[in-house]
Order: C-alpha cells, then sequence, then structure tokens
C-alpha cells in the first residue's frame, strides 16, 4: 500500500528488505548515501537507512509534501511542500536550516514540482508560471523568472502552475507550465533563451540533442534543446493520462492510466512497442 516501503534487488525484483508504516508516504523516496528521504501528505519528511529501512529522523513541516525531497553535494535536503514553501534541512539530523515562502494563486493545481539541484544552486517551480534559483546555503534568492505570466479572465484560466519538474541539462533549464509555455532558461542569469506555448504538467526529459515533453492533452512533443523548434509529434496516445517520458537508448518511455508502457523512437516518435505493468 501507499503507507509501506520495500527495497528490491534491480537485477532479480527480490526483496530486500520491507517495512509497513503508518504514513501516508507522497513524496520519493530520494536516495542520498546510505539514506533515503521521503516527505508525507500530513507534512512530514524522514530520513530512513537505506540498508534496512529503520527511522533516522523526522520532522514536521507546515504543508503536505507532494515533490521528492532532493539532497544536495553538501548533505542538505530541499523540500517543496504544497503550499510554495521551499526548506532546506540538514540530512544528518534534520534540522531546519532555511524556508523561504512564496505566496500561491487564489487556484492551482494540486501538485508541486520536485525542484532541481544545479552545482550552482536550487531551481525550483512554483504555482503561478515562477521559476526561481535560491542558495542552497541560506535560501537567498539568487534570481526569479515568470516563465508564464497568469493571464485569462477567471481563476480557473489564471492557472499557470509549474508543475513539470524543471531539468537541468548543462547551462540550460527546460520547464513546462500548465495553459502555458515550454521555455529553456539560462541557469546562471535566469534569462529565458526561448519560450513556445505548449501546456504540460506530467513532465519532460532532456538530453545535449534532444528535448521530449508530454503535453496536457496526453500527447509527445520532440523539440530542438536549442531554439524550441518542433521536430515530431506523437498523437496516438492522447487521453492516455500519460507520465512523464523516460529516455532509455533511443527509446523514450511512457506509462499511461491503464497501466501500459509504451516504448517510442526518440529519432521519430513512432510507437515502437507496449507492455501492460499492472
Amino acid at each position: 500500500g501507499p503507507d509501506s516501503l520495500r527495497a528490491m534487488d534491480m537485477d532479480t525484483g527480490r526483496v530486500l528488505w520491507e517495512r509497513e508504516t503508518d504514513l501516508p508516504f507522497s513524496g520519493g523516496p530520494e536516495l542520498s548515501g546510505d539514506r533515503l528521504f521521503l516527505g508525507t501528505s500530513s507534512g512530514q519528511v524522514l530520513a530512513l537507512s537505506a540498508t534496512d529501512g529503520r527511522e533516522q529522523w523526522r520532522v514536521q513541516l507546515d504543508s503536505e509534501v507532494p515533490s521528492v525531497p532532493r539532497t544536495t553535494g553538501q548533505g542538505q535536503v530541499i523540500v517543496h511542500t504544497l503550499d510554495d514553501t521551499l526548506y532546506g534541512l540538514d540530512g544528518a539530523k534534520g534540522t531546519e536550516q532555511w524556508r523561504v515562502g512564496y505566496p500561491a494563486p487564489v487556484l492551482t493545481l494540486r501538485g508541486s514540482s520536485t525542484p532541481a539541484i544545479a552545482a550552482s544552486g536550487v531551481i525550483a517551480g512554483l504555482s503561478g508560471g515562477k521559476l526561481v534559483k535560491l542558495d542552497p546555503a541560506d535560501g537567498t534568492p539568487l534570481w526569479e523568472v515568470t516563465v508564464t505570466p497568469p493571464s485569462g479572465r477567471s481563476e480557473l484560466a489564471r492557472i499557470a502552475d509549474i508543475d513539470a519538474d524543471p531539468v537541468v541539462v548543462g547551462t540550460l533549464i527546460f520547464v513546462g507550465t500548465y495553459n502555458g509555455d515550454l521555455a529553456a532558461v539560462d541557469l546562471e542569469s535566469g534569462t529565458i533563451l526561448w519560450r513556445r506555448q505548449l501546456s504540460s504538467y506530467a513532465g519532460l526529459a532532456a538530453n545535449e540533442t534532444d528535448l521530449f515533453v508530454t503535453d496536457s492533452e496526453d500527447q509527445i512533443w520532440a523539440a530542438d534543446p536549442v531554439s524550441g523548434a518542433g521536430r515530431w509529434k506523437q498523437e496516438r496516445l492522447r487521453f492516455r493520462q500519460l507520465t512523464a517520458p523516460a529516455l532509455i537508448g533511443n527509446l523514450i518511455a511512457v506509462g499511461d492510466l491503464d497501466g501500459y508502457v509504451h516504448l517510442i523512437a526518440q529519432k521519430d516518435g513512432r510507437l515502437v512497442g507496449r507492455t501492460r505493468i499492472s
């Protein structure tokens, strides 16, 4: 169930250990060294031993944790909660080092994107279409940029949340907003290098040569990461409630509502196979 945690052998699927809890896990796990970090919908963050699942610490935050707690090279845990607060926690003890809160719009999608950790800072996408870069040492904002300004006459039309996790490749950040744009942002300056209209919340994947996005209508797009120009679009999986794309060799994998995983060729978007997992 949602309240149990299981470690499995990657090659065989054999269960190495399993831990039953009464916790409503909602974000994670993140593996860092010999620790696992998880968030719950009751606003807790936990550190567990990766060897046997034993609890090492837990802290209570002010809002639920629907995203993955991420770790920095300095042993910190960065957490993005549902109310658009970002926390820096000490990974060894769980003590709060800093928090930065951003006011959320009236209506938002239910979810929070997972922060991206770059060498020069923490990148977080917020509801209301804002992307921020923070100094992990003390939470100081290094820059803030609005990828998609909320527009429209109703609060519903004005939802422009960044619920897709920002992806960092080299000096570029790729980010998608709901009701808004797909954009590339310069990691150091926060300058928007290009943007194109595309609504996304499931997520995106990128490498040095390609950018792939699942849009809000469950179409998968390939784009040039340097210019944003479209390369192909796969429309045959529309309305299947697709996940973000995952890159595997020269293929893309997406999961759907019915428990299928679909494989797509990266170069032309052809559907090459599918298998039912559950």
